[in-house]
């Protein structure tokens, strides 16, 4: 029995955030199991949806349960993959969420600039 369409997409997207998270796997039983989310990580609550359509349309309310269900002392932020009939595949994330991944991208590259910064000119003394 070869693998479904479905699960293509969860080991597609667990292989994508194992390169920050080595330990990022799909959900063992997904939908029947006490693990939240389809893919299992540090960061993200992963809800992935195949569709044989060619527009797969973002399920705003699968998105509201996903993140009601995440606890509250958590960090991690819930996003639905989406797959079309094509293979193609899609992130769905709310617009503060993305904000807040970019800001803090480019926060933490400011900061390894002075620090790099800092470093060079105590060097040059």
């Amino acid at each position: 029995m070869g693998i479904e369409k479905w699960e293509k997409l969860q080991y597609y997207v667990a292989e994508r955030i194992q390169k920050w998270d080595p330990e990022a796997r799909p959900t063992k039983a997904s939908g029947g199991s006490t693990e939240l989310g389809d893919v299992q990580n540090q960061m993200f609550m992963v809800e992935c949806k195949q569709r044989e359509v060619k527009h797969p349309k973002i399920d705003v309310d699968v998105y509201a349960k996903n993140k009601a269900l995440l606890p509250i002392d958590t960090d991690k932020i819930p996003i639905l993959a989406l797959e079309n009939e094509e293979e193609k595949r899609f992130i769905a994330l709310s617009a503060d969420d993305f904000f807040d991944i970019v800001d803090n991208f480019f926060e933490t590259l400011e900061d390894m600039q002075r620090r790099l910064d800092n470093y060079e000119s105590s060097e040059g003394e």
